[in-house]
Order: C-alpha cells, then structure tokens, then sequence
C-alpha cells in the first residue's frame, strides 16, 4: 500500500553545530558563512533557480518561485534551502502562538507521567516523520519543516524520516543535517519501543489508522505522541459509517487522546489548519482487554490477525492445512461439519463440507468471506483450500449464533436488557 499523503509536507532534522540559529554539521558551517549572501543575491533571476522576485504570501517569507532540484548536488542550491526553512522557523518563533506551543511542549511529558507505569519512561526517546515533501517545491513545506526543527530542539531526540517523493538532493540535504532518511516505506506501521513523538503533517487518514493499529494494545498506545490532522475534527467530518469501515482505530482512539490544537503560529490558514498534538490520556488506563481484540481487526486484505498474534499473516494455504491436526466436533449442519484445531498455538475452527450436492454453496461461502475480509461483526476468514474443500475461521467459545438466545437467557439479569440492546445496535451498524 502506497504511503498516503500531502506531498507538501516535509521537514528537517537539526544536528550539532548552531550557525545563525540553524543546527547543521562542522562541513556546512564553513560553506554558509562564505556563500550566504552569495546564495542570496546573486542568484536573483538567475535561470535555473529563481524565476522571478515576488512577495510571500507569508509575511514575504517565500520570495522567490520555487527551486527546480539539480540532478546532482549543489552547494548554494543547498545553502538557499537552509535560508528559506531558517525564515520559516523565525516566522514561527516571534509568531503570537509560540508561547503557548512552548507550553504545550511542556505539559508533554509531565502528562505522560501520570498514565505510564514506573517501568516506562515518561521521556521522548525518538521521532518519527511520515509525509515529507520537497523543500524546494513548497511554502508550507518549509514552515512544517521549520516546526519538525522546533520540535527536535525541544527534546533533544534522534530523528527519522520518510517520504517516498524525495528527490535525490532532497535526501542529501537530510543527511547532511545529520537526519536518518529511511530507506523503506514502513506505512505508518512503525511498533514503539520506547515514548515515541510521531510528526505526521497532513498526512492521510490511512496513515494514521495505521499509525495506531500498529500500537493497539494497553501497553504501547500510551507511548504515542503524534503530531497531526486533528482526531476529533476527522470524527465530526467523516460519516460514521465510513470511519467504522476504514478508519476504525482512529473512530476509536479520538476520545483517549487529549488534543492541543496549532493556533497561530503562522498568518496563514493553510499551514497548521486542523493539526494537534496528541497526548495519551487517563482514558486509556480505563479499557478493558476486550476493548483492544474487538477494535483489533485492521489487517490489509488476504491477511489476517487474531488471538495473541502481534502482526498480520497471510490466509494459511492448503499446505498449511494438511498440517492441521482435527480436534473434537464443535458443531454440524447440512453443509459442513465444523471441528476445533489449532495453529501456532492459537485454536481455531475448521470446516468440512460433508454433503458434495452442496459444494457450490460451500464455495460460494468462502468467497464472500474474502470479498468481506476482517470486520467487527463477521466471523473472520483463516484460511481456506477450494480443492478439498475446507474453510478455516476464527474460533468462539460461545459457538452459534443460533445459541444466542440461550447465552443471554443465562447471563446475569442486571445486564441482560443492556445485553439485547447492543446486539440489537450491532445488527443495524452492521
């Protein structure tokens, strides 16, 4: 799946050496202090870098039409790059909404403390970039790239970042800035190994839907700090159906995050408009464990997750199935018989058509089940073999749905008008 995002959305690491407010390495600090005021006059309309000399729309900080990127690397077509996020960034830092940014910054970590076990630190001990454009081709670009800047300041952690339309100066300049580009589109499915901020600058719904299925579980979520489009604004925006289909982790996240918006940091509405940091909260302590598997469906097609598994595995083969060994029979019908097995240590359910004058429908079953794929309300698809013909789904202890009325029958009677309810509201959801 290919990374979803605004192209216009790219920003940079600082490193080590502080020349005119930009942190850059001990090679470039020498080359700026020769070629700055080269790079800014005499390259004015110059063919080939700067087509015309105008007013920003900014406050006059994009002054020029934007950079072509050479094919190979050039040291003032660099410099210039440097300049023009380094303007970005003191537009940001003298702008009215700084202050409470810096605030905000703050309150990160003294927030994560109050939800984090003692064994998890409370520090930021990495952040990550999705969604990066070119520096060259972009207005907006420059100013977010300016806040990934302010943002690496602040808490003084290693950065990566990706972007698969980085162009080859693109990744030169983020190197030289002592900045790891990824090689590799993670798609958003990057696990945390430690609190992690995630700056994602308008980047798509599918990316962070990704983001947080990579992480759902009670022990990694509160790890998350991302910086992006605003959860609550995708919510009231998106119809319900819509987000409970494809973008069901964000739908479910929304409320256990505590948002502080980007206000007036930039004169411009369409810089930081609708972005957020977004801060782990009390809410999340306060999930229980059926919580997380209900909302843990979220596996790309002919894939599948279940049980304890942590990442998503193709549907098992006939091949995988020959290796199955058959449990006792769990249930029977017309069609097939329906037997308990296991896999890797997970049980599941297998079935056997046992009447060949229904093998059309037999088929006909497992096809809508690949055309359905994993949703909350739908028993989910294994694996299978048309040659046999067998099917293998995810296993319920509580059996049939033609038990349900049993199983409520026996539940405790303080829960069981709630109980009919909701099967109620998840018939019609679905």
């Amino acid at each position: 799946m290919r990374l979803i995002q605004r192209s216009s959305s790219p920003c940079l690491r600082e490193s080590h050496v502080n020349c005119s407010g930009l942190k850059i390495n001990e090679a470039l600090r020498h080359k700026l202090h020769l070629h700055l005021r080269l790079a800014q006059t005499a390259l004015v309309g110059k063919p080939g870098y700067f087509t015309a000399l105008h007013q920003g729309e900014c406050g006059g900080i994009d002054r020029y039409s934007p950079l072509p990127a050479p094919r190979t690397k050039n040291t003032t077509y660099t410099l210039t790059m440097f300049r023009r996020i380094q303007e970005a960034r003191e537009v940001i830092q003298t702008s009215e909404g700084h202050v409470n940014l810096n605030r905000n910054l703050n309150s990160i970590e003294r927030e994560l403390k109050a939800i984090l076990t003692p064994h998890q630190s409370d520090k930021i001990c990495g952040i990550v970039c999705y969604g990066l454009g070119q520096l060259s081709c972009s207005r907006i670009a420059r100013y977010q790239c300016a806040l990934l800047l302010i943002l690496q300041d602040h808490f003084q952690a290693p950065t990566e970042v990706y972007d698969p339309a980085f162009s080859v100066v693109d990744a030169e300049v983020l190197e030289d800035l002592s900045i790891n580009v990824l090689n590799r589109n993670e798609e958003g499915k990057r696990r945390v190994v430690g609190t992690t901020l995630f700056f994602l600058p308008h980047c798509g719904k599918e990316l962070n839907n990704n983001l947080l299925w990579a992480n759902w579980n009670a022990s990694s979520l509160p790890l998350c700090v991302i910086v992006g489009n605003s959860f609550s604004a995708i919510v009231q925006n998106v119809p319900t159906r819509i987000l409970k289909e494809h973008y069901r982790f964000i739908y479910h996240a929304q409320d256990m995050f505590r948002e502080l918006p980007l206000t007036a940091l930039v004169d411009c509405d369409d810089v930081f408009n609708d972005m957020s940091i977004h801060i782990p909260c009390h809410r999340m302590l306060h999930k229980c464990s059926e919580f997380w598997s209900v909302c843990s469906y979220g596996c790309n097609h002919g894939s599948f997750i279940v049980g304890t598994m942590t990442e998503c595995h193709p549907w098992l083969t006939c091949d995988d199935i020959r290796h199955l060994d058959i449990g006792e029979l769990i249930g029977f019908g017309a069609v097939k018989h329906v037997y308990q097995t296991s896999w890797q240590s997970i049980t599941m359910a297998i079935a056997f058509l046992n009447n060949k004058e229904y093998k059309e429908d037999f088929l006909y079953g497992i096809k809508i089940l690949k055309q359905i794929g994993s949703r909350r309300h739908v028993i989910q698809l294994l694996g299978f073999c048309e040659e046999a013909p067998v099917v293998l789904t995810e296993y319920h202890p509580l059996g049939s749905s033609l038990n349900v009325e049993k199983i409520v029958r026996d539940t405790d009677n303080t829960h069981n008008l709630r109980h009919r309810f909701q099967l109620c509201i998840d018939y019609v959801e679905y």
